[in-house]
């Protein structure tokens, strides 16, 4: 998720930032893995949360729900799915 959020704000069209960014992950867990295992799920979930939230448009949102109401159930699907899994406490 945070990588598709940062190439839409970069405006990509290439797969370079794919890749700087996908060694950048690489590079951080081979050398930090110790203190990235030390921090809570739920603070996992939550950088998670707020990426999903930062790529969502209200303005496209309502333009898909005008064109057809079953756009809708994506988006309850996904969300109900977090909420009762257990996904959004990083469970």
């Amino acid at each position: 998720i945070a990588r598709s959020s940062l190439n839409i704000k970069l405006k990509a069209h290439s797969r370079l930032p794919s890749l700087v960014q996908s060694a950048f992950v690489f590079g951080s867990l081979a050398l930090y893995s110790d203190v990235i295992s030390a921090v809570p799920l739920s603070a996992l979930a939550g950088v998670l949360i707020s990426s999903g939230a930062g790529m969502l448009q209200p303005a496209e949102l309502t333009t898909s729900l005008a064109e057809d109401k079953y756009n809708l159930g994506p988006y309850l699907v996904t969300t109900c799915g977090m909420l009762t899994m257990g996904m959004a406490e990083g469970t």
